[in-house]
C-alpha cells in the first residue's frame, strides 16, 4: 500500500465532508500531542488531553487531523470517526461526544465496528454500554 500524503488526504477529507453534507466544514493538520484548545466568541473549547487523532470543532465547522501522531493508512476511519461527531452535533462533556447515538451515527456512515467498538468501551456514559461494547469489541477480534 503506498503512503498517503497530506494532499491525498486532504483530497480525501473534502470528498467525505461533501459526501455527508458538510461542504462547509474545514480540514486542518496541526501537531495535537498537546491537545486542541480554540476560543470562538470569547468561549474557550476543545480537548486538552494529548495523545489524541483528530478533533471535531463544530464551534468553527473544523476537523483538525494530528499528522504527527496518526498512521496515515487509518485516516479515512479518523475523518468518518471526527464526521460521526459533526453529524451528531451537541456538546457531551462527560463522554467526549461518545454516546449511541455517536456510534449509530458513525457505523451508518461507514466507520468499522471494531472501531466504534473501541471508542465505545472507553467512553460510553454507562457501565452497562461499555460492557456490551466490550462483549461486541471481543466477539470481533476473537469470534470463536
Amino acid at each position: 500500500m503506498t503512503s498517503k500524503t497530506q494532499a491525498d488526504c486532504e483530497l480525501m477529507a473534502q470528498r467525505l465532508l461533501h459526501q455527508h453534507g458538510l461542504s462547509d466544514w474545514r480540514i486542518d493538520f496541526q501537531n495535537l500531542s498537546h491537545g486542541y484548545m480554540a476560543v470562538t466568541n470569547g468561549q474557550v473549547h476543545g480537548n486538552p488531553s494529548g495523545d489524541i487523532d483528530a478533533v471535531c470543532d463544530r464551534f468553527q465547522k473544523l476537523i483538525v487531523v494530528n499528522w504527527w501522531g496518526f498512521r496515515k493508512r487509518k485516516f479515512r476511519q479518523i475523518m468518518l470517526h471526527e464526521i460521526a461527531h459533526a453529524l451528531r452535533g451537541g456538546a457531551l462533556r462527560k463522554t467526549m461526544g461518545h454516546d449511541q447515538e455517536w456510534a449509530q451515527i458513525a457505523l451508518r456512515i461507514g466507520c468499522t465496528r471494531l472501531q466504534v467498538a473501541e471508542t465505545m468501551m472507553e467512553c460510553a456514559p454507562t457501565k452497562a454500554e461499555r460492557v456490551h461494547w466490550n462483549d461486541v469489541w471481543w466477539d470481533l477480534i476473537d469470534p470463536y
